[in-house]
């Protein structure tokens, strides 16, 4: 009887490890592939700077001068391909290699961006106020001289001061919500 459950735990065992050693799919690591291609736009200039990031993941890089990107990741991954102002676009790593992807310019994405000095934010993540100034149309409504009389009036909190009436130089400081106090 002993002996019996011996034989039974020594075969046990031994499936165990027969299923260890079996391959199973995607359990083995794969070799990473190098996924080069081009991002363009519709009019197939190159999209300096696009994000191309694998989905899930931190890795990613971005476009060169010429579109041009180049990227390490697994045969099956997906890259999302996005630009500010463009619609995202999704592939699977593998048909992205030598491809040239065409971005669409989403209009409705790009008004949600607010520029804000050096960065840029979203409209619903603003704490204070927005303005927008539509030069083109106040260039039909009335004269401009410059960009600095242009626009003033047109903006709550802004403050422009004509320095001297010179042509092509009116040393005009522009002052966003009050001047300040230097003492």
């Amino acid at each position: 009887m002993k002996q019996r459950n011996i034989s039974k735990g020594i075969y046990s065992l031994y499936v165990i490890m027969f299923m260890l050693m079996i391959p199973i799919g995607d359990l083995w690591a794969q070799d990473p592939l190098n996924i080069s291609g081009k991002v363009v736009d519709v009019n197939n200039e190159p999209l300096i700077g696009a994000t191309v990031q694998v989905k899930g993941k931190q890795t990613g890089t971005i476009t060169n001068i010429e579109g041009r990107f180049s990227v390490n990741v697994q045969a099956k991954d997906i890259l999302v391909i996005s630009y500010m102002g463009y619609a995202s676009q999704e592939m699977i790593a593998s048909k992205a290699n030598g491809a040239t992807i065409t971005l669409v310019e989403d209009g409705k994405t790009l008004e949600e961006v607010v520029v804000v000095g050096y960065a840029t934010q979203k409209k619903v993540n603003l704490t204070g106020s927005v303005s927008t100034v539509n030069l083109a149309e106040q260039a039909e409504s009335r004269p401009m001289t410059s960009l600095s009389t242009g626009l003033a009036g047109l903006s709550s909190g802004l403050y422009v001061n004509q320095g001297s009436a010179r042509p092509n130089n009116d040393g005009a400081t522009l002052l966003i919500r009050g001047t300040g106090n230097s003492e």
